[in-house]
């Protein structure tokens, strides 16, 4: 009795870390808010308000956004964050920082069944609640967070069939749950399945199992039917889970132009071809997934990742417990088939598209905390070397402290500039003068995104049923359904402002990115600038200025030259 009071205790201080790293000034870190967050967030907020998209779709399953068609779980699931604490960051981001630790303590249940021992199963939520990875995607608001818990959910469902097979049902609602937190678990989500049918055969192929199996795939397949009569979300899904057409074809082309240089044209389109250089790419994709440099150097290349640079996905102390975990659970027989299929299958989906994405590589998780989990039991029980647990405790300790350290300041202060940094300040600024001004122009550039209407709905929050209805809206549909929004209202949207000001009127206000030089002429020093306002980053570099734009009574506009007949 006192060992398992003792154990529930730990469970509790374990979980108690993993709400504490994630919830602890949400609101501010990270320091920036990425466009998927504000688009989440708003049409979490116009759901709550009207029940309809920002397109004024009823209840959707996806959101059309402006072409993206984005999977809209993780908006509803923001709903009842956003009706308690209002439409801002904390509220959008609750939720799936709320799902990070959910997933520590699904991961305490599953190993905890899987293997019968209440060590390994602390250890590896343990590991999960002070993960870097899990931690620092983990506190944005966005999709792939609910991933894991509903993974998790559905396999520790799934292998509870021996007890009742209308387990199957539940387990099945949670893998199709999946599907629709990010693109990458519809592919991985159907190999495992496939994988797990095979593995347990002889079990669920019995006849008081057999019609809970065949209803546990049609709920798959009936999640699965948006993807199959909405057109734009195969796109959406093709292009989430492809590498770039434009790069690909461009590679081929230059191999077969070098080739035929010296050899016949036959023999180079045989070697060069869309078939060949698909099956090498990813096959060096899903090599990288298994490289140490990723998990345990540099992590990911991304700019959105999240993670302070100088990390990798996991702590380098982890190298270690992983490979004593997976020697053990060889030396014990430990590594099941179903943990195999999980380890091989998972680089699968990401290898199609990408060679070590933060976002894509989730499915992995938290298999990494399981194995080193097994390894770190195994170390902590080699008791004649106390003084030795006590050293390697405290180096990891150091690695775990650090990281939080520079988690909470350096990567606001290094890394703003990739993280969409300043905007709740430039919004919280511009409502304080935008009566002032009948003509508005946000045009800040080199953001490498372009729908910046987004950011206006979210912190000017307007009548969500006005915009719904495009009351003064000016939003066209261009090539293959993409929308440009460019004006709600006096608020204007441009990529650069130099390609309308000659239609801009006297006291403009300009809002323009840090690098923007006010006292270089606008072209033909058609308008002077006053900077009025200033948004810096964490490091004092400038994020955003906010200018007026006045007509310049010197400009004279040069005389269109007359066409020769």
């Amino acid at each position: 009795m006192f060992r398992f009071k003792t154990r529930t205790w730990w469970l509790i201080l374990i979980l108690a870390v993993a709400a504490a790293v994630r919830l602890y000034n949400l609101g501010r870190i990270p320091s920036g808010f990425i466009p998927e967050e504000v688009s989440s967030g708003w049409n979490a907020y116009s759901l709550l308000k009207t029940g309809r998209d920002e397109w004024g779709v009823l209840l959707p399953i996806i959101f059309r956004e402006t072409g993206g068609y984005k999977l809209a779980l993780g908006s509803y699931l923001m709903v009842p964050a956003v009706a308690l604490f209002g439409l801002s960051e904390f509220s959008v981001r609750l939720p799936a920082a709320l799902a990070g630790v959910l997933a520590v303590y699904l991961t305490y249940l599953l190993v905890k069944h899987l293997f019968k021992r209440d060590s390994f199963a602390l250890a590896a939520a343990l590991l999960l609640a002070i993960s870097p990875w899990h931690i620092a995607v983990g506190r944005y608001g966005v999709d792939v967070n609910w991933g894991v818990p509903l993974f998790l959910g559905g396999l520790l469902a799934f292998l509870k069939f021996k007890t009742h097979p209308r387990w199957l049902i539940v387990s099945g609602v949670l893998f199709a749950l999946t599907f629709y937190t990010y693109f990458n678990y519809i592919v991985f989500t159907w190999l495992f399945l496939m994988s797990l049918g095979w593995i347990y055969r002889k079990d669920l192929w019995v006849r008081d199992r057999r019609t809970w199996l065949i209803g546990f795939y049609l709920i798959q397949l009936v999640f699965m039917l948006p993807y199959i009569l909405q057109p734009n979300l195969t796109t959406r899904f093709s292009q989430a889970t492809s590498v770039s057409q434009i790069g690909f074809v461009n590679r081929i082309n230059e191999h077969r132009q070098a080739c035929t240089a010296i050899y016949p044209k036959t023999l180079c389109t045989a070697i060069y071809n869309k078939y060949t250089d698909r099956v090498i790419e990813f096959s060096h994709n899903l090599i990288n997934h298994y490289s140490t440099t990723i998990f345990f150097v540099s992590g990911s290349q991304l700019g959105l990742s999240g993670m302070p640079a100088g990390w990798g996905f996991l702590y380098p102390f982890e190298f270690v417990l992983i490979a004593l975990g997976l020697i053990v659970m060889i030396r014990k027989q430990l590594f099941t088939p179903l943990l195999g299929a999980w380890f091989f299958l998972y680089a699968v989906p990401s290898s199609l598209a990408a060679d070590g994405h933060i976002w894509r590589m989730f499915t992995f998780l938290p298999l990494p905390q399981i194995i080193g989990g097994i390894g770190l039991v195994h170390l902590a029980n080699q008791r004649k070397q106390i003084w030795v647990q006590a050293g390697i405790g405290l180096i990891c300790a150091l690695f775990v402290f650090r990281f939080l350290v520079d988690y909470t300041s350096y990567l606001p202060w290094a890394q703003g500039a990739n993280s969409f940094f300043g905007f709740r300040d430039l919004y919280s600024y511009l409502k304080t003068v935008e009566k002032d001004y009948d003509y508005i122009v946000v045009a800040p550039s080199g953001l490498g995104f372009d729908q910046l209407y987004i950011y206006y709905l979210f912190y000017m929050q307007p009548d969500p049923r006005e915009y719904q209805l495009g009351v003064d809206v000016e939003r066209p549909v261009g090539r293959e359904n993409w929308v440009e929004v460019k004006r709600i209202a006096k608020w204007h949207f441009v990529g650069d402002v130099r390609n309308v000001v000659f239609d801009l009127p006297d006291k403009t206000l300009l809002v323009a990115d840090g690098n923007f030089k006010e006292k270089a002429p606008l072209p033909q020093n058609v308008m002077l600038t006053e900077l009025i306002k200033t948004i810096n980053f964490a490091n004092g570099d400038p994020a955003f200025k906010v200018l007026i734009l006045h007509k310049n009574p010197a400009f004279k506009p040069q005389p269109s030259p007359k066409a020769s007949l």
